[in-house]
């Protein structure tokens, strides 16, 4: 099918329930859009169906369709409904909003530049290994392969979760193939031996894909690089893998875990996700028991949680806000005053692991008497049916990046302001030797009454707090990690200080490259572009700007400002700088309307009156204008009825 022959979609059309976003990319059988139900608002990735006139992609399509309806997994991307007897047939599943699994390696690759050390293995990569393992273990238990796992079919979400997407070439085991006979589907470099030679295709061959992805975070690349892919399988299969040793334990355990699943022979390898996961118990941690561990990565929050009606005696539970990294918000109400309140939950799934509970508690100890007009302000805290709870005042507003979905990059003068805003907050976190460690647009709200306020310091620690998260595991949300954090898990003051960099990149241009290397070019372009900043004296304040971004997102983090009150200070600076080239900019304009009444002969008085009277002064003088007026005809109305009358009142005098 040409691309002229496919029928065209833009955003805002109707689809449906939906009304389409914009495009996001290509699946295994047709295009993927981001869309929105028109009432519910729900976020949802559509794909539609390529219509070449292959009767075999229908198939696979309703196949997809049904292998999605019947899971539900959190690793899983969840189907919501679809219409295969539309034009074109498409299906809308859960949105996951994140980055491609090769997206986020690439990203993580960009971000390393060292000729000391190396990027690999990734800190997240354990973590990866088993969330992409959950997820073949929930396929797997239905008797479905997926058959096409690879970097780009993966997705990390913003809680830095993987979940598995694209189903168009699984199938249910034992099924009848969909496939001309000896026709190879999947990806050539992630394809198994037995998937090249045309045998049986089973759950084994998931667990080659799982293992080469793995091989992958863990060394950089697939094994036995080459730039001809025909030989690097061949090598492969021939020669076998192996690993370099690693020396922390859940590594080594991983590595050998790989190298086994990475077998010719399918039999050699764990027989399927479930397998898999069993195995990696020994990968992590230790001192957990296995029922726990599979249930802490198994088991599913369901979207209908129970919740609590009341929370204490004292509040009751309206409805739900949202859903941040540790638990679900909800709007709630003092049952006594009537006083609105914000009510956030530890979600129910984070109760098995005690670092969750330690990571909630630490959020209402920096919270809890900490008075701040740029931070959101904690009433109180407990637990309620042994599910911890956070009382924290009810903020009416749109966060930054609710606003930056919907109204795209900010202004100069308004950028400026919260950026002050937000970094004031974060200055008076770092006084008290807290980083927050999660800025980002959705951890700001742009309050109607109080101003900009940050949200969430489910993952802020103090400086010298001891680490709680174990090896390899990461926090914080992928798209504005800082280098050091992918790296090797740390965070200082200046980790805040980066995030506040990209902030500002994301505002001023309404895009999310901030790890480009032409990142400070297309900054300094979009301010060119004011129209306020294109004189002489602007290109100080384009200058300082730039050069704040590039000093706040520097790679190595001793070349950034050491804490948020130095960023502060010079944001204080570029935003005085502002306000006089705009207040200049304003009187110059005023003397170049002057000047053009000049030589048009207007007398000096009223070029003066002309450009200064404000518009209430010119309505008054209409206004005026008009009463004058109107008082001349009541006189010569009068005058002239007198006139009418006189003769026949003499004649009544005189008689």
């Amino acid at each position: 099918m040409t691309g002229a022959e496919e029928p065209a979609f833009s955003r805002g059309q109707s689809i449906g329930p939906y009304e389409l976003v914009r495009f996001v990319g290509r699946g295994g059988l047709g295009r993927v859009f981001e869309a929105r139900h028109r009432e519910s608002g729900q976020r949802v990735a559509i794909k539609f169906l390529s219509e070449d006139g292959d009767p075999t992609l229908l198939k696979r399509f309703r196949r997809e369709v049904k292998i999605l309806g019947s899971l539900q997994n959190r690793h899983v991307a969840t189907y919501v409904s679809g219409d295969l007897n539309a034009h074109p047939p498409y299906l809308a599943m859960g949105f996951v909003d994140g980055l491609s699994l090769l997206q986020a390696v690439s990203m993580a690759q960009r971000q390393h530049v060292s000729e000391t050390s190396t990027l690999h293995p990734l800190p997240q990569t354990l973590q990866w290994a088993t969330d992409m393992a959950c997820g073949l273990a929930a396929i797997h238990r239905l008797q479905i392969v997926h058959r096409d796992l690879k970097p780009s079919n993966v997705m990390i979400d913003t809680e830095g979760r993987a979940v598995l997407i694209d189903f168009g070439l699984a199938r249910l085991e034992g099924a009848t193939t969909v496939t001309q006979s000896c026709e190879c589907v999947g990806t050539y470099l992630y394809l198994s031996p037995e998937h090249l030679n045309g045998d049986r295709i089973t759950t084994q061959s998931d667990v080659y894909q799982w293992a080469l992805i793995v091989h992958e975070l863990l060394t950089g690349d697939l094994p036995h690089p080459s730039d001809d892919p025909v030989q690097m399988v061949s090598d492969r299969f021939e020669h076998g893998v192996s690993l370099p040793r690693f020396q922390e334990q859940g590594l080594a355990s991983l590595a050998a875990l790989v190298e086994r699943s990475l077998s010719p022979d399918p039999a050699a390898r764990p027989q399927s996700g479930e397998d898999l996961l069993h195995h990696l118990e020994r990968a992590d941690d230790p001192q957990q028991s296995p029922d726990e561990r599979e249930q802490a990565l198994v088991v599913t929050e369901p979207e209908g949680l129970a919740v609590p009606s009341k929370i204490s005696k004292s509040y009751e539970i309206v409805r739900l806000i949202g859903k941040g990294g540790m638990g679900a918000v909800y709007e709630g109400r003092h049952r006594l005053s009537g006083e609105r309140v914000a009510i956030k939950l530890l979600r129910p799934t984070l109760l098995s692991d005690p670092t969750n509970f330690v990571r909630f508690q630490r959020e209402a100890e920096l919270l809890t008497g900490f008075l701040s007009p740029r931070i959101v302000k904690i009433l109180d805290h407990s637990h309620e049916e042994k599910r911890p709870y956070l009382i924290m005042e009810y903020l009416e507003g749109e966060t930054l990046a609710s606003r930056l979905e919907r109204c795209g990059p900010f202004p100069v003068d308004q950028t400026l302001e919260i950026m002050v805003a937000m970094t004031e907050g974060i200055a008076e976190l770092h006084t008290r030797g807290v980083i927050h460690r999660d800025l980002k647009p959705a951890n700001l709200i742009l309050t109607t009454r109080s101003g900009p306020k940050i949200l969430d310091l489910g993952i802020a620690k103090n400086v010298s707090e001891t680490r709680i998260t174990r090896t390899g595991m990461g926090v914080g949300t992928l798209a504005y990690t800082t280098p050091e954090m992918l790296h090797d898990g740390t965070s200082s003051l200046e980790s805040d200080v980066y995030q506040l960099g990209l902030i500002l990149f994301e505002l001023l241009t309404g895009q999310r490259d901030f790890r480009s290397s032409r990142a400070s070019d297309v900054l300094r372009g979009v301010l060119f572009r004011d129209g306020t900043l294109r004189s002489g004296e602007a290109q100080t304040i384009i200058d300082r700007l730039v050069e704040l971004f590039r000093r706040a997102t520097a790679r190595n983090p001793q070349d950034r400002f050491p804490n948020a009150q130095r960023m502060l200070s010079e944001l204080l600076e570029v935003r005085k700088c502002w306000n006089d080239l705009t207040k200049t900019a304003h009187l110059d304009a005023l003397d170049e309307r002057r000047t053009r009444s000049d030589k048009r002969g207007s007398p000096p008085l009223a070029v003066a009156y002309t450009d200064e009277v404000s518009k209430g002064g010119r309505v008054l003088a209409t206004i005026t204008r008009l009463l004058g007026a109107l008082l001349v005809v009541a006189v010569l109305v009068t005058f002239l009825a007198v006139l009418w009358f006189l003769p026949e009142l003499l004649r009544r005098i005189m008689g």
